[in-house]
């Protein structure tokens, strides 16, 4: 592909191609509340979102419990979090035909309908992504949570012929068997993945009532944010080495370096949401903000640069495991003594001297937890 530069205050190409659709920056609402209606997907849009996806539409709305969304962790927002038991969309699908999708169009980039249909109407999803697209979305994108439902819903809106836009299917990853997911997805015909979807069931309780935090009839939920990035980055990589469809990074992103993660794993673009529940739809523009700087600090001119790049690093012949063969290393002229290194050192090798981190090379075990949380990149591994 040819790209041309998109736009930003930095002389870098953010521009990215999905599924025959050239987006601005790889940034996508997925699918949840802050795409609830018409309106508020206009609006993300018109914060800087390079896509957007509906609410999920179905046949019949939703009955969503109440409450639906809580943050995990307390008061205040240390971690952008969340349990929730929303389910699709309350609206009717006539407001989403009728009205809704039109008012997303206003927003001027790509409309991502998002459908699903329960068992008894899976043979009827084929229909409901036709009058999706005939309402004016540029694409289709139906979740699975099963590779078994992959096929049942992908494969049935491809036998009608009558929907000429690409279908996404959406990934859950309640397991880590990727093979037979990833199969399904072919076989069903899907144009691309996206993944991962909400990871769950899983429960958060309200200590002074005893009462789960979400208002399901079971009292379960399912995990969304940073929690599971790792998870998610996992699977992106996982998934890349098995297919060659466009892929669509989705869980946890928080900040502009969890988008070149994602991206660096093998991401075409990636989707968020609950950093924008979080942080409102501004979160785009500090994301954007955050990527453009990356870039340029390293030398790229285009974020297509990076896509895959670490993919050749996850094979075995290129990963040295160096058992006792690193020490930490502290650089004193960074260090401002603020004892993080000291206070997670398992084996007590970092010790303050006059105000300044030291590290003892024949205590220290090379395990680099040092490294991680260290603010200020002061500590590097360093070979023996």
């Amino acid at each position: 592909y040819k790209y041309e530069y998109s736009g930003g205050n930095m002389g870098v190409d953010l521009s990215v191609e999905i599924l025959g659709f050239k987006l601005k920056n790889p940034l996508i609402l997925s699918s949840g509340p802050r795409g609830w209606n018409g309106e508020a997907l206009k609006r993300a849009a018109q914060a800087g979102a390079g896509a957007v996806v509906t609410k999920t539409i179905s046949f019949d709305p939703a009955e969503v419990p109440r409450p639906c969304i809580v943050k995990i962790g307390g008061k205040p927002i240390t971690i952008n979090a969340v349990i929730n038991a929303e389910k699709w969309s309350d609206l009717t699908l006539e407001d989403w035909v009728e009205r809704e999708i039109k008012i997303a169009k206003e927003g001027g980039v790509p409309v991502i309908g998002s459908i699903w249909a329960p068992p008894r109407q899976a043979d009827r999803i084929g229909e409901l992504a036709e009058m999706v697209m005939d309402a004016g979305a540029d694409m289709i994108e139906v979740p699975g949570y099963s590779p078994k439902e992959v096929i049942s819903l992908v494969g049935k809106i491809k036998e009608n012929k009558k929907v000429d836009i690409p279908v996404i299917t959406k990934l859950a990853l309640d397991v880590f068997e990727f093979e037979p997911y990833i199969e399904a997805a072919e076989k069903a015909g899907a144009d691309a993945i996206s993944g991962i979807d909400t990871m769950g069931p899983a429960l958060d309780i309200d200590v002074e009532t005893g009462k789960p935090v979400v208002g399901s009839e079971t009292g379960f939920g399912r995990v969304s944010g940073q929690y599971i990035f790792p998870f998610a980055l996992y699977w992106i990589a996982r998934t890349r080495q098995l297919t060659k469809l466009p892929i669509l990074g989705v869980g946890g992103i928080t900040k502009g370096t969890d988008v070149i993660k994602m991206m660096m794993a093998g991401a075409n673009a990636v989707q968020m949401h609950t950093i924008v529940i979080i942080k409102g739809y501004e979160v785009f523009q500090k994301l954007r903000k955050e990527i453009e700087e990356y870039l340029e600090r390293k030398g790229y001119s285009s974020i297509q640069e990076i896509i895959g790049y670490t993919q050749q690093f996850l094979i075995p012949e290129k990963i040295k495991v160096k058992y006792g063969g690193v020490v930490s290393k502290v650089d004193p002229e960074k260090c401002t003594g603020c004892k993080l290194c000291t206070q997670v050192c398992c084996w007590d090798a970092i010790h303050m001297v006059d105000k300044v981190a030291v590290s003892d090379p024949n205590k220290c075990y090379g395990c680099g937890m040092c490294v991680s949380v260290c603010p200020t990149n002061a500590i590097t591994l360093v070979e023996k």
